[in-house]
């Protein structure tokens, strides 16, 4: 087994503009089976409890030569993305909504099949330059000014590789639906599957609430993939991942407050007060990636001072992504067929779509 080393190429850099992308340009002539990629920022003193730093970075990308990609995703895409490359197994960020606390996004990018594929990797040499480039924008209401940093680490192995190639990543559609409708996404076929997901993004609603069935079509019909309604898509991701682990969350609500979970169908979680024994916490409307939390004293009255409670949300879905096709054990044949895409049956609420694919590439872009 060939041992993986870990070097710096960004440590703690800190960007004093308030939006923008930030460059981060890869070692030449290395082979790279993962990033890891640290975000953060650092909250106002408006804290709220529906914003966190996922929405901070609206783009996320890895690219050759200036126009090749080989990673592109929103932040959302690429933890949930890493979530499945791991086996459900979450990454361990720290969302902090407390006033002036700190949150960290901890985010892998795999380019292998594993992580730590010896086969599969980002070979840079086979490129004459690969660039990481980090797309945010600050909310002056609920991030401090200036406050963005980012750290970057990569493995590489200790020995040179053979290259087969590399797992890519990359968002094939994003589109606003606020009708009932089919909405069609086309999807590519010159490259081999790897996966097929899509998210709904709606926190206010369950995925099956707004996307009530997913058709995914080869050749005009001439094969289904999958064809079903989106509950039992739902269902299936349960069994796929049954002991998905969560971010570190840490809540400060005062009185009634609305929450995030950052996924659907969370199968377990647990909620800890910081401080104040004897206190009680309610849970209610637990729909979508929102709930309503409620510190309760003994007296059973709602706390309206601050109060600090610490989270874990086990969700099968981070950020309400779906897995259509799984091709991990067994990719599909995409070049072998002429057209496909996904037809999505959408009802009458408002919601953004995001089809996401891998695939399997075996000679340079």
């Amino acid at each position: 087994m060939n041992p993986w080393i870990w070097e710096y190429v960004d440590d703690n850099v800190a960007h004093t503009a308030d939006s923008g992308t930030i460059y981060i340009d890869l070692p030449q002539n290395e082979q790279i089976s993962m990033l890891m990629l640290e975000l953060r920022v650092q909250n106002s003193s408006d804290a709220y409890p529906l914003h966190s730093i996922f929405d901070c970075f609206s783009k996320i990308s890895v690219v050759a030569d200036g126009v090749k990609t080989l990673f592109e995703c929103t932040a959302e895409i690429a933890d949930f993305l890493a979530f499945v490359h791991q086996d459900g197994k979450a990454c361990r960020h720290v969302l902090n909504d407390v006033d002036s606390g700190v949150s960290v996004l901890s985010m892998p990018i795999y380019f292998g099949r594993q992580p730590f594929d010896t086969e599969y990797f980002l070979d840079t040499g086979k490129y004459r330059s690969v660039q990481v480039q980090v797309t945010y924008s600050d909310s002056s209401t609920y991030i401090t000014t200036a406050s963005v940093k980012h750290t970057l680490t990569y493995a590489r192995p200790l020995t040179k590789l053979t290259w087969r190639g590399m797992i890519r990543s990359r968002l094939v559609r994003q589109e606003a639906s606020s009708a009932a409708a089919i909405v069609r996404h086309d999807l590519p076929t010159q490259y081999p599957w790897y996966l097929v997901a899509v998210r709904m993004d709606d926190h206010d609603a369950d995925i099956s609430g707004n996307i009530t069935n997913v058709d995914l079509n080869v050749d005009s019909g001439r094969l289904h993939i999958v064809n079903v309604h989106t509950y039992e898509l739902m269902v299936l991701a349960n069994q796929k991942f049954p002991n998905p682990g969560s971010p570190f969350i840490r809540y400060y609500p005062d009185g009634n407050e609305e929450t995030h979970t950052f996924g659907a169908w969370p199968r377990q979680y647990s909620l800890q007060l910081d401080a104040g024994a004897g206190h009680f916490l309610g849970i209610s409307s637990l729909t979508g990636e929102k709930f309503m939390l409620s510190p309760i004293d003994n007296d059973g009255d709602v706390i309206t001072t601050d109060i600090a409670i610490v989270a874990t949300w086990n969700s099968p879905m981070p950020h309400q992504c779906l897995i259509l096709f799984d091709g991990r054990k067994q990719t599909f044949d995409a070049p072998s067929h002429s057209q496909a895409w996904i037809d999505y049956t959408t009802g009458s609420n408002t919601q953004t779509i995001y089809t996401i694919l891998q695939e399997v590439i075996t000679r340079p872009l």
